[in-house]
């Protein structure tokens, strides 16, 4: 009966190796497609580029080319041109107005955005803000 302990020791030494053989063996495959992936260049992903920030302007309104959609704004500066977009928001007098109700020499203010090489207008507003102005306040009397 002594063989008995020495068995189930012979087995319980065999399992412990193959516990650790399989765990190592499992963590050599785990790390290799990491290691594989931090060595390719993912083409997948685009280059990341910055957010589209809108920019104020304002100015006299130049040219209007209409089958072209532009606008050109004049301001101390320089004389840019702009494209009218479907996205674009015109606004004239405080009211919602298309490219048609706009007109040369009127003072104008909006913001756009630079996309592929144009100025994009996001919204213009000519004429009025609609805003209505501050009447100067009286004193009672006393």
């Amino acid at each position: 009966m002594p063989r008995r302990p020495r068995i189930k020791h012979q087995i319980l030494d065999s399992m412990k190796k193959l516990l650790i053989t399989s765990i190592l063996a499992w963590s050599l495959v785990s790390i290799l497609p990491v290691s594989q992936a931090a060595d390719k260049p993912t083409e997948e992903t685009p280059p990341k580029t910055k957010a589209a920030s809108r920019l104020p302007v304002h100015g006299t309104i130049s040219a209007i080319d209409k089958t072209a959609k532009t606008i050109a704004l004049e301001d101390k500066e320089k004389n840019r041109t702009f494209q009218v977009t479907s996205a674009t928001r015109i606004h004239k007098d405080g009211k919602p107005a298309t490219l048609d109700e706009v007109a040369v020499g009127e003072s104008a203010r909006g913001t756009y955005h630079e996309k592929e090489g144009k100025l994009e207008l996001s919204t213009l507003r000519v004429g009025k803000t609609g805003k209505p102005e501050k009447a100067p306040e009286e004193k009672p009397a006393k």
